[in-house]
């Protein structure tokens, strides 16, 4: 249960980081990033599916759950490296750590254990 509460800490952690940044956090036109929205604007629809599927998984446990949490935060770290370029230079590292630790994170995650205890 430990796991679990962590992952939904850091999904949450994450998800309030993205939707926390304003329109004007898009550093270079030519950096292929939107510039009439911010990195966590472009970033909402895999955030809100993460936050989802953790809520789900957290209030009730199970190898199907947990699988469709896993997608979604799979797809969630997927489209934070999409948008990498449009990270502020003084925020790029912590922003890059901070999806390192979530791949680390994720591969603990064992979809395959009893959740019946």
């Amino acid at each position: 249960m430990k796991t679990h509460c962590f992952f939904i800490q850091f999904v949450l952690a994450i998800s309030l980081f993205a939707t926390g940044c304003s329109n004007d956090d898009s550093p270079d036109p030519q950096s292929g990033c939107d510039r009439n929205r911010s990195w966590g604007e472009q970033t909402k629809e895999e955030s809100e599916a993460v936050a989802t599927a953790a809520r789900t998984f957290a209030n009730s446990p199970s190898k199907s759950t947990c699988e469709n949490f896993r997608g979604a935060y799979v797809d969630y770290l997927e489209a934070l490296e999409k948008v990498n370029t449009c990270i502020l230079k003084e925020n790029e590292a912590e922003f890059l750590k901070a999806i390192e630790n979530g791949k680390a994170e994720l591969q603990k995650l064992n979809c395959n254990q009893d959740f019946q205890s």
